[in-house]
């Protein structure tokens, strides 16, 4: 079903790469930190012997990586992906005019349920970190997770569409909302045409654990979960451009279809006004 656009998505990227290489690692430096948070500085043996200002600190970076880096590292993601599907001449120039205080502004607002959302679920999936205050049983966190899906479904045109046209937060929402009508089953099946490429990090990722702990693949190693989870072993720096670049073109597609399906409606609308005239 994406053969097509994935095909052009790994042209794009392999004509391109140099212009995505920086949001890529953005991305991320910025998750690797987040997990580095969650499942080290929090534990409990580390976070009762920082200092209070260190713990402020931490929440702090934590809550600004959350709200604002990651939407950010997102948005950059599809600018950039957008920019070069259109074969934009002046990328670094468009690229700086994106981001200044009015757009940073919105992108936080686009994104501030679908994080609260994912707050939610890393924290308490980090079962030994002081952050994991919620403490949440299994049926309310598979209704939390359950939303948490919906959620992203609805808003997943949101931050493509800001990127596209620089609108208000509520416009890009609503656009969201009417774009992904009806197109669930598409956006799981473009979601799990990836599935193999997690799968393959997950197995190198067990190999390495037993490697390095024996026969213990589930012994706690932070750092290389960090490292599996936020650069998949450098498979992260192809896979999370080519991702964006097939969400990009994939999106772009479905608003074609949206603006389309309006314009036959708004025809037939009017040729039905002209016959309720004659």
């Amino acid at each position: 079903m994406f053969k097509t656009i994935k095909k052009q998505a790994k042209n794009i990227l392999f004509n391109n790469y140099k212009h995505l290489i920086m949001p890529t690692l953005l991305l991320s430096v910025l998750n690797a930190v987040n997990l580095l948070i969650l499942n080290y500085l929090t534990i409990i043996p580390i976070w009762s012997d920082l200092l209070d200002f260190v713990r402020l600190i931490i929440i702090l970076l934590f809550l600004l990586i959350q709200f604002i880096g990651i939407p950010l590292a997102f948005s950059l993601l599809y600018k950039t992906s957008i920019c070069l599907i259109s074969g934009d001449d002046n990328l670094k120039m468009s690229i700086k005019n994106f981001f200044n205080a009015a757009n940073i502004r919105k992108i936080f607002l686009i994104n501030l349920i679908p994080r609260l959302f994912e707050i939610i679920s890393d924290t308490n999936d980090a079962t030994i970190s002081a952050f994991n205050i919620l403490k949440l049983d299994k049926t309310v966190l598979f209704i939390i997770v359950l939303a948490g899906v919906i959620i992203n479904y609805k808003l997943f045109a949101s931050n493509y569409y800001f990127a596209l046209t620089e609108s208000s937060a509520l416009d890009s929402l609503k656009v969201s909302f009417k774009t992904m009508k009806g197109k669930f089953g598409r956006y799981i099946l473009l979601l799990f045409s990836f599935v193999f490429w997690g799968m393959a990090i997950v197995i190198v990722h067990i190999l390495v654990k037993m490697v390095i702990c024996g026969h213990s693949a589930g012994a706690y190693t932070p750092f290389l979960d960090i490292f599996a989870t936020a650069f998949g072993y450098g498979g992260n720096l192809f896979l999370t451009p080519y991702i964006y670049l097939t969400f990009s073109l994939f999106l772009s597609d479905l608003l074609k279809e949206k603006n389309k399906d309006k314009k036959i409606k708004k025809e037939s609308q009017v040729d039905s006004s002209l016959g309720g005239t004659d």
